[in-house]
């Protein structure tokens, strides 16, 4: 158990804040014109997206569309909870990365299978001249999870062997 504990904190946080907040938009966003944070960059915004990331798949007709991303996200979360099971102790960043991986694909499959579609209300945008697809909590955990994954492919390696060389080259010179 201990070695789950990253998944078994990190991603119910990212699955409850998501369904809180989801179902907050419901309750306050549906039917309603947008309610304005910083005017001209930030609003909250009710949307369903039936599809996936920018609306891939979402004018698929449901009969394809809902079993194809119900079984695509368990398997996805199959393959993260192999990888996850097969991290080192010293892998922090990569469990914490793979628990929002599994918070976030949860919080988006439960408005699959509860709602139909995923309800997004985040949205970004530069005046209009630039706009963010329309974003949620689960979204987020899964855009932190690939920079984390990024870090660590790309920075984290690197330190840990810079890290490895230098205590072997310590423990040769105590040992000589």
């Amino acid at each position: 158990m201990k070695k789950y504990k990253y998944i078994l904190i990190i991603s119910p946080i990212i699955l409850i804040l998501d369904q809180l907040t989801k179902s907050w938009a419901v309750s306050t966003l549906k039917g309603k014109e947008e309610i304005s944070v910083i005017t001209g960059y930030f609003d909250f915004i009710f949307r369903q997206n039936k599809g996936a990331a920018w609306s891939f798949l979402a004018d698929k007709p449901d009969s394809f569309r809902v079993p194809f991303f119900i079984i695509a996200i368990i398997v996805a979360l199959a393959v993260v909870l192999f990888l996850y099971k097969n991290l080192k102790d010293d892998q922090i960043i990569l469990k914490i990365a793979f628990s929002s991986i599994i918070g976030g694909a949860l919080g988006n499959l439960s408005d699959r299978f509860f709602r139909g579609a995923v309800v997004d209300f985040i949205d970004w945008h530069y005046k209009e001249v630039y706009h963010w697809p329309t974003f949620n909590i689960a979204d987020v955990g899964l855009v932190i999870a690939m920079f984390l994954i990024a870090y660590e492919a790309f920075i984290g390696e690197n330190i840990r062997k810079k890290k490895e060389a230098l205590l072997n080259d310590t423990s040769v010179e105590s040992n000589e």
